[in-house]
């Protein structure tokens, strides 16, 4: 993209990259949060922000730094650098526990929670008391039969 000298090229390519930046700030955080334990889960939250607001800025910088006729090809290299980083360690990433336990992957939660946390138990699942109130209702639901159109 940054070799590329026809402007047409350049703002497809730019899209791209915007569309791309934007699903990775909408899928980082809530990736996070699946797989952060919930004593800290919080503060991973904070922390993603900070990296996110720290990487426009140092964005910004650069993008000061090279905004010349001659070295503005350089954040282009800067963010092709970060996108190879990014893919090639792409592959040491894992699936969230709690997509693979609703996807009925037991065996493969287990797995997965031993290389975040380094043990096989249970994984603390930080949206159950959320969804208590459901739960309680649809066991409820289960006892006492759906409701009827007299009730």
């Amino acid at each position: 993209m940054s070799l590329h000298t026809v402007l047409l090229y350049l703002s497809h390519c730019r899209f791209f990259v915007g569309v791309g930046s934007g699903i990775g700030l909408c899928v980082v955080p809530i990736f996070l949060a699946e797989i952060a334990p919930p004593q800290i889960s919080s503060n991973v939250g904070v922390l993603t922000q900070l990296s996110i607001v720290i990487g426009i800025m140092v964005t910004q910088v650069l993008g000061l730094r090279f905004a010349t006729p001659t070295e503005w090809r350089g954040v282009f290299f800067f963010s092709f650098a970060l996108c190879a980083a990014q893919f090639l360690l792409g592959v040491f990433i894992v699936e969230s526990p709690i997509w693979l336990s609703n996807s009925g992957r037991q065996d493969e939660k287990e797995t997965v929670s031993a290389r975040l946390w380094g043990t096989r138990e249970h994984f603390p699942m930080p949206c159950l008391p959320l969804l208590m109130p459901s739960l309680r209702s649809a066991k409820q639901v289960a006892r006492l039969g759906p409701p009827t159109a007299g009730s």
